[in-house]
């Protein structure tokens, strides 16, 4: 019986350590790629959390001058409730919450309930006084709304000039 004898000659293969070392390589670099994309989602998910502060912030100022400008009579039972009554006799009232994360509502005469906070932002402070001029009143706010996620805080004060009375 003959046994075939094969030569191998000039082989042009990979060797272990070259796959070994190719293995490296690339793990390095996926771990480098995961870490960007990583690091790129969380500073998106912050910035539109903190655009939403801003949005509510802008929408809050904007509503509550509204009333404010077009109130025949206002009250301020506590530093965080203010009660408005418009031309119309509606009367809206501005509160926190009592639930916890705190948002700002706003209750119309009939019942209706308005929150005027999105999901994921609480208010840390608010605050409603009257600034008595000569014959003039205004009202002066102050709010601040912070990120739950992500602790971003956002303050604004103003003050309105009711013009319905």
């Amino acid at each position: 019986m003959k046994i075939a004898k094969f030569k191998i000659e000039n082989c042009s293969g990979i060797t272990l350590i070259e796959l070994i070392i190719y293995l490296g390589i690339m793990s390095v670099v996926l771990l480098l790629i995961v870490t960007l994309v990583s690091v790129t989602l969380r500073g998106q998910s912050q910035n539109k959390q903190n655009s939403q502060i801003l949005q509510d912030m802008r929408q809050i100022a904007d509503k509550i001058s509204l009333d404010i400008t077009n109130a025949t009579s206002f009250s301020i039972s506590n530093p965080s409730q203010l009660e408005i009554t418009d031309k119309a006799g509606v009367q809206s009232i501005y509160k926190l919450s009592d639930a916890d994360p705190k948002i700002l509502e706003l209750f119309k005469t009939g019942g209706a309930f308005e929150p005027l906070t999105s999901t994921g932002i609480k208010v840390t402070n608010l605050n409603f006084s009257e600034i008595k001029n000569a014959t003039i009143s205004t009202i002066q706010v102050q709010i601040t709304l912070t990120s739950v996620q992500n602790n971003f805080t956002l303050s604004n004060q103003f003050s309105v000039l009711p013009r319905g009375r």
